[in-house]
């Protein structure tokens, strides 16, 4: 994965990945500072706002630069991993683990939404790629976004 170009425009930094099938990726930054604390966003660039979304928590008087580059590498990460494969006319379970973030319909915020490998899928959606591990054991785990796991 090769990182295409970061472009700085006004306030606003954006840097374009590829992920592992050589997709772009645009993501826009963000920081907030509290107190204490610097958070540093990375937020893809889409038509619906339907993308990846990725956060690191630091000291707020660490270097930006080591933040940016802590955040930069889970990205670069993150896109290498793969959780879902077209199958027929939708998709499948790859390696039977799926990790991805939750989030809520445009134009429903009480739905829940799921973005998986940058895509949005609903549940229902996730529900058709089940039948498959029937019988077989699960576990969900929810965790902030600045995590990872």
């Amino acid at each position: 994965m090769a990182l295409q170009r970061i472009q700085t425009l006004g306030q606003k930094t954006e840097a374009t990945l590829e992920d592992s099938k050589g997709l772009p990726h645009t993501f826009q930054f963000r920081t907030h500072i509290f107190s204490d604390e610097l958070s540093l966003e990375a937020l893809e660039v889409t038509e619906n706002d339907e993308g990846y979304g990725f956060s690191v928590i630091a000291d707020a008087d660490q270097d930006l630069y080591l933040t940016f580059k802590s955040l930069f590498e889970r990205i670069h990460r993150e896109l290498l991993r793969q959780h879902l494969e077209h199958y027929d006319s939708g998709y499948r379970i790859k390696d039977g683990v799926v990790r991805g973030q939750i989030t809520s319909e445009a134009d429903d915020p009480s739905a829940p939404l799921l973005i998986i490998d940058g895509k949005p899928i609903s549940w229902e959606e996730l529900g058709r790629m089940i039948p498959e591990y029937m019988g077989f054991c699960f576990k969900l785990e929810i965790f902030g976004r600045s995590e990872e796991k």
